[in-house]
């Protein structure tokens, strides 16, 4: 900052789990460290001696989101991140609606039916459980052969340990026909899950966001389902892929910051404000 003559006015941190951004505290961190709403944005002030702001990655994201599109994503946006786990935002009138106990649209923990590999017996498990990248790849290692997923076979030299998702959404790519089968499943649990979201929220805009949707044919096959289905006939035309797609998780943080000094001061004329 000094360097180039730039004052730091905050800090944004984005987290996982459940977090109150109004009132600055972890609420759940989900076990990554012990203990419960964590005064964590007063700890950050006492020790920088300057503003910070504290919120939920995806809200992190979204808010980004907002910012960097100038706000015409503001007003009923419904952004759902995919990659690698499932999460979700809804912001109303320029802001992020957290709800009364801070877990609004949570997209990966909707419950679900799942009757993978045809089960005779549904059961009911998240979003999240089903179609996260690690569940996808300890789904093609279970079922890992040359007949089953050739291309992907091929590519990893019939080394079911050098199988990651990066190298199945490769062999997706390639029409891996397996690979295909599992993903498309993946697709369809998702539009269910985004389906659900949208029947509570009726946002004006749905965004895309997430490593997945980086697949070309994986974010055009979830489109052409949507297309094909009768869940969405009002939305179709409103669902896009993120302009800013695979990097918001850094500056998620960055727009907190940048939010909260612009609600709080006016910027003098001429200042130069940079995230």
């Amino acid at each position: 900052c000094e360097e180039r003559h730039l004052k730091l006015v905050g800090v944004g941190v984005s987290l996982r789990g459940i977090v109150n951004g109004a009132d600055g505290l972890w609420v759940d961190p989900y076990r990554l460290v012990p203990g419960r709403n964590i005064p964590l944005r007063d700890m950050f002030q006492a020790r920088l001696q300057m503003p910070v702001s504290v919120e939920d990655g995806v809200r992190a994201m979204a808010n980004a989101e907002m910012l960097l599109s100038g706000y015409t994503s503001s007003d009923g946006m419904l952004f759902v991140r995919y990659g690698p786990g499932v999460g979700g935002a809804v912001c109303i009138d320029n802001d992020m609606y957290c709800g009364a106990h801070f877990k609004a649209v949570e997209i990966g923990h909707v419950m679900m039916w799942d009757n993978a590999g045809g089960a005779v017996a549904s059961v009911r498990r998240r979003l999240e459980d089903m179609i996260a990248f690690p569940v996808i790849t300890d789904e093609v290692k279970k079922q890992f052969s040359a007949g089953f997923c050739p291309k992907l076979f091929e590519m990893v030299d019939g080394q079911s340990d050098k199988v990651t998702i990066y190298t199945v959404f490769d062999a997706y790519s390639e029409h891996d026909p397996g690979v295909t089968s599992i993903l498309t499943r993946c697709q369809e649990n998702l539009i269910y899950g985004i389906y659900n979201a949208v029947c509570l929220f009726d946002p004006k805009k749905i965004v895309l966001y997430g490593e997945a949707f980086e697949n070309e044919r994986f974010y055009q096959n979830v489109m052409k389902m949507i297309w094909r289905c009768d869940m969405f006939p009002e939305y179709r035309d409103l669902i896009v892929k993120s302009a800013f797609n695979t990097t918001l998780s850094g500056r998620g943080p960055a727009a907190l910051a940048l939010r909260a000094f612009l609600e709080c001061v006016d910027a003098p004329s001429g200042a130069q404000i940079e995230a």
